[in-house]
């Protein structure tokens, strides 16, 4: 699979920013309570604004994130890899198409027309309830190990977009493409969380509004009805393809001569 996997899955993180500020906005805020009042080893003076004593400490829980999803998304571009070297010829089709439809639903979901209930984040609350412990020792976060540490566990939590990424990791079919894959729509959402963790208050409020998440959603929707067409097209190409390929093989096996066998 093309590293065009990578620009879909930063696209997609670009367009889902509103959701994952909103979603996250919990997270940071706690992430951040006493960053900037406390001194850090090498930080910017305390005379500096707060988004700028907070930019180290926002920057290492990214950093962290990123390295989840990189993680993950070499986990899934490998499982794609064993499956495509096993599964039959139509299964890599039905998993593009499968790819496209849960982004589709993410978005539904999102925009408020699929119930939260029906949302693909339900799959990974059970590892969440287990990291989630973990994450809130790493508080007040004082350093930027723990920063870092503390967004690798964020990085697993339950979210319907990230696990419709994973399936374009999935699609990738190696682990070093479903790593760039992830690592690429972690880059996309970083602005708006980047953003949030300088002013978590102002961000989260305007992320949580519903016209923002209904907008956030039509995007996501418009992204997936987007991701099928071209799966709808590359199938087709493939079907037509076969098709011109067993014609030409009928013609070259078919005498040049009708009389020729006589």
């Amino acid at each position: 699979m093309s590293w065009a996997l990578a620009g879909s899955a930063f696209a997609l993180g670009l367009v889902s920013a509103p959701h994952c500020a909103a979603m996250c906005g919990g997270i940071v805020a706690a992430s951040q309570v006493g960053v900037g009042r406390r001194r850090l080893p090498q930080a910017p003076p305390a005379a500096a604004p707060l988004a700028v004593r907070r930019a180290p400490i926002v920057a290492a829980q990214n950093a962290g994130r990123l390295a989840s999803y990189a993680l993950a998304g070499a986990l899934a571009g490998g499982a794609g890899q064993v499956a495509g070297r096993t599964a039959l010829s139509g299964a890599r089709d039905a998993l593009q198409l499968a790819a496209a439809a849960a982004v589709l639903v993410a978005g539904l979901t999102l925009a408020g027309v699929v119930p939260a209930r029906a949302s693909l984040e339900r799959l990974g609350l059970p590892l969440w309830r287990r990291l989630q412990p973990l994450g809130k020792r790493l508080l007040p976060i004082d350093t930027w190990e723990r920063a870092a540490l503390f967004g690798m566990i964020w990085g697993f939590l339950p979210c319907g977009l990230v696990y419709s990424a994973l399936s374009l990791a999935m699609l990738s079919g190696s682990a070093l493409l479903g790593a760039a894959t992830m690592a690429a729509f972690g880059l996309g959402t970083a602005p708006a969380l980047a953003a949030m963790g300088a002013a978590a208050e102002a961000v989260g409020a305007f992320a949580r509004r519903a016209a923002v998440r209904r907008g956030a959603g039509a995007l996501v929707v418009a992204f997936g009805v987007l991701q099928i067409a071209l799966a709808a097209r590359t199938i087709h190409a493939r079907a037509e393809g076969h098709a011109c390929c067993a014609a030409q093989a009928a013609e070259g096996a078919a005498p040049a001569d009708p009389f020729a066998a006589r």
